[in-house]
């Protein structure tokens, strides 16, 4: 992706968030901001993002099954994707405690030889 294509996946983002449901919004928003506070890929960005547990969910019991796993590997990915052309995703699962729905994205940028001079 280039510039001009990750400021429209940016935007597509944007406009969906709305949209979505109280626990995948914290984390659309948290790959947004990625996005934006890397200026599309251009610097190194990281990006904190936690999520609501369920009401019918306890700590114990989201640190017992790993289901946010799949999510984390998921935003991974889907970074990874995006920004493959500008640099290297990173994501640290759990930055807000075991049993939360955190993680956080950092990206670093390539540095090129006009960013260099």
């Amino acid at each position: 992706m280039n510039h001009d294509e990750l400021k429209a996946a940016a935007e597509t983002i944007r406009q969906a968030l709305p949209n979505k449901n109280q626990y995948d919004q914290p984390i659309w928003a948290g790959v947004l901001k990625l996005i934006e506070d890397s200026e599309f890929g251009k610097r190194d960005a990281s990006s904190f993002i936690n999520s609501p547990l369920p009401e019918s969910r306890s700590l114990v019991d989201e640190a017992m099954d790993g289901s946010f796993d799949g999510v984390q590997m998921k935003m991974l990915s889907l970074c990874l994707q995006i920004f493959k052309d500008h640099g290297n995703v990173s994501m640290q699962p759990y930055t807000g405690g075991i049993g939360t729905r955190s993680m956080t994205l950092e990206f670093k940028a390539k540095v090129t030889t006009e960013a260099a001079a």
